[in-house]
C-alpha cells in the first residue's frame, strides 16, 4: 500500500531527516546542488515557498518531493521541483494522482516537471505528460 503525504510547513523540521537523502541524492545526481544547495530547499520548505512530500510505500519512506507553484498571466502551474526515490514503479501512480489533486486544490492549469530521458519514457509519457522541451546546461569556466 503506498500513502502520499504532505508535510505542513510547520512540521518539516520533524520528517528532514527522512526527506533529506532524497533529495540530497537528487540534487548531486544533476549536479544541481552546485547552483541550489540542500539548505535552501529546507529554507523554501519552512517559510512555504515550495512544498514537501514523502512517499510511503508499505509502511516505509520512499520517497521526498518538493513543489512549487506559480502564477503565470493566464493560470497557474504546479511544479514538481525536486524528486528523489527507490522502486518509482511501485509508488508513481499514486504519487501522479495525489500530485493532480493538489494540482486541483491551488487551482493550478498545468503539473510541469523535468526528468531524465528513461524516466520521462518509462513513467511521464504512460501517464499522459507532454514532452514540450528538453533541459541542456552549460557551465561558463573563468
Amino acid at each position: 500500500m503506498t500513502e502520499v503525504y504532505k508535510i505542513p510547513k510547520e512540521n518539516i523540521d520533524q520528517y528532514w531527516l527522512v526527506m533529506r537523502p532524497y533529495l540530497d541524492a537528487a540534487l548531486n545526481k544533476y549536479g544541481v546542488n552546485e547552483r541550489f544547495p540542500l539548505d535552501h530547499v529546507l529554507l523554501d520548505l519552512c517559510f512555504g515557498r515550495s512544498q514537501g512530500w514523502i512517499v510511503v510505500h508499505d509502511g516505509v519512506p520512499v520517497s521526498a518531493v518538493v513543489t512549487e507553484v506559480e502564477q503565470y498571466p493566464l493560470g497557474s502551474v504546479m511544479i514538481i521541483f525536486l524528486m528523489g526515490g527507490e522502486s518509482m514503479d511501485d509508488w508513481g501512480d499514486v504519487l501522479h494522482q495525489a500530485m493532480v489533486a493538489y494540482a486541483k486544490e491551488v487551482g493550478a492549469k498545468w503539473i510541469d516537471t523535468g526528468s531524465r530521458r528513461g524516466i520521462g519514457k518509462k513513467f511521464y509519457d504512460r501517464l499522459g505528460y507532454t514532452r514540450k522541451y528538453e533541459t541542456y546546461s552549460f557551465e561558463v569556466k573563468e
